[in-house]
């Protein structure tokens, strides 16, 4: 799992967390997959997914939270984000 190769731990990002991105997984595939493979004029473009904005919007919210989860706790595995401010120079 993508969780473990990066050190972060379970306390951090649950498998629950992770399970909880399958809705937003799977219309995303069914997009793409219908987009990868068919001409926008085939006929035999199947059922369309209806979805309640609302629905899509929580998806997203859910997938950007558990994104920025793993942002900050890799970052945290790493020591932290770098100072502010620009770089101070060396001389030679």
């Amino acid at each position: 799992m993508v969780r473990d190769a990066l050190g972060v731990s379970e306390k951090v990002i649950t498998d629950h967390q992770i399970a909880s991105l399958g809705p937003f997984l799977t219309a995303r595939n069914q997009v793409a997959h219908d987009l990868d493979i068919k001409a926008p004029e085939d006929p035999s473009w199947g059922p369309r997914y209806p979805r309640r904005i609302t629905t899509g919007v929580g998806q997203c919210d859910l997938v950007h939270g558990v994104a920025g989860a793993f942002i900050d706790a890799v970052s945290d595995e790493l020591g932290g984000p770098p100072p502010l401010g620009r770089p101070k120079r060396t001389r030679p």
